[in-house]
């Protein structure tokens, strides 16, 4: 399925008591990451004409 909201799965995995902080970096990782391409196709959206 997937996870459906990245940010809120960072803080899961850090309160959840888990000791290592690796729990927590694919969900960080996916949120940047769908941080940058959510900004880069608003802009290439922006510049196109309708």
């Amino acid at each position: 399925m997937g996870t459906q909201n990245s940010g809120l799965a960072v803080v899961l995995a850090r309160s959840g008591g888990f000791a290592s902080l690796l729990t927590a970096l694919p969900s960080a990782i996916s949120a940047v990451i769908h941080c940058l391409i959510g900004s880069a196709l608003a802009a290439v959206w922006r510049r196109r004409s309708p």
